[in-house]
């Protein structure tokens, strides 16, 4: 028997919200009522899926083994964050009996759903091993099913303890994956904090030509800011003198 991947388990999300799309657009003129209701239909659905990305499936890879996702996790946040403020607006203008701008809601979608589904599951599924797989896939089922439980869920921001709303947190591209920030402390983060809980003194040398990454220092010329450590340097980053790959280099 074939074991169901996380890539056709997001898909099926992605078509059932595609069509929630389509069937409000074809609602757009008609009765207030009705438009409202399909709306929060979607509204509802596309929020469980956000949040199941964001809590469920990108805190479920390690950094020293995954590092490829250290560049594209940040970009999916950021398209998040895009797509639920571009839903809001769309959800006012509703309300206030304004024309909504549906079509660059849809084009922003789209091109996030794609993206996600070319670039980051099909990676996610080669990369994880099975256990971690089904694991995944459990839980994306098990919000699917306890819609109201989900509602309920509490969440805090990691430095103030503020409560915050599902979607409300931000994630620090620098800092421990599960930690979420209210906006506010997320603007205060500063670089010697991000130094401090990243273990920034940390050195690593390249085994073929003896280079030494120093996170202090970085690696400016290739665009590499000081106090980057090492786990988060981005995929396909190599040693400036011999051009070694990452894993060439040892932790000091």
């Amino acid at each position: 028997m074939k074991k169901e991947t996380i890539l056709e388990v997001m898909i099926k999300d992605h078509d059932k919200i595609v069509k929630l799309l389509n069937s409000f657009e074809k609602c757009l003129y008609q009765d207030k009522l009705i438009l409202e209701k399909i709306f929060n239909e979607f509204f509802w659905e596309l929020e469980k899926h956000l949040f199941t990305e964001e809590k469920v499936i990108f805190t479920m890879y390690e950094p020293e083994e995954q590092v490829e996702f250290h560049s594209i996790i940040p970009r999916l946040i950021k398209d998040h964050d895009l797509i639920y403020n571009k839903l809001k607006e769309m959800k006012k203008s509703i309300k206030s009996h304004k024309e909504c701008n549906y079509q660059d809601f849809h084009n922003i979608f789209l091109k996030h759903k794609n993206f996600e589904e070319e670039s980051f599951y099909s990676k996610l599924d080669e990369t994880l091993d099975e256990k971690t797989k089904k694991f995944i896939i459990n839980r994306i089922k098990e919000i699917k099913i306890f819609d109201k439980s989900l509602r309920s869920i509490k969440l805090q921001c990691s430095e103030c303890d503020k409560k915050l709303l599902i979607l409300e947190g931000y994630h620090h591209p620098k800092l421990e994956k599960r930690w979420l920030f209210c906006k506010t402390c997320y603007d205060k983060i500063d670089e010697e904090y991000i130094k401090k809980l990243s273990n920034g003194s940390i050195k690593w040398k390249c085994t073929k030509c003896n280079y030494i990454y120093d996170p202090k220092v970085g690696d400016p010329k290739n665009g590499i800011s000081p106090i980057t450590v090492f786990e988060y340097l981005p995929y396909g980053w190599i040693c400036p003198i011999c051009r070694a790959s990452k894993d060439k280099f040892k932790k000091l």
